[in-house]
């Protein structure tokens, strides 16, 4: 079962490499290429495709979220994890994924009660979201 699934995130990984050839498509297929590293737990891997997106577009709130989430994988980094997701919550305030990870981060940073105010918030926001789907 393993053996499948890795060998379905290569074949989309290469999918993601043939779009990414189209300019109108590079964001994208780095953004495809990052969680396919994570879900490979290459984080850096994933870290650096992010931070290419975020070279390319520096206000791109779901690169920013995933850049923090994959700093956030070493405990020893969960500072620098801080401002790209600050920035993500900053620019999609509203996004429960965003405040999910704000909260992971301010938790491991031992500020529990912000990240009991962002994730209640994320909970909040959450039914809503899935409402609208």
């Amino acid at each position: 079962m393993l053996d499948a699934w890795l060998g379905a995130l290569g074949s989309i990984d290469e999918l993601a490499l043939r779009a990414a050839r189209d300019p109108k498509h590079a964001v994208d297929a780095l953004l495809v290429r990052g969680r396919i590293a994570e879900g490979r737990a290459d984080w850096t891997a994933a870290e650096q495709l992010y931070r290419r997106v975020i070279s390319d577009q520096p206000d791109n709130a779901a690169a920013l979220n995933n850049l923090a989430f994959v700093i956030a994988q070493s405990r020893a980094r969960l500072s620098k994890a801080l401002p790209y997701v600050k920035r993500a919550a900053a620019l999609q305030p509203e996004q429960p994924d965003i405040l999910d990870t704000y909260a992971t981060v301010l938790h491991g940073l031992g500020r529990l009660d912000e990240a009991h105010d962002a994730l209640t918030k994320a909970w909040r926001l959450a039914p809503r979201m899935s409402q609208s789907a």
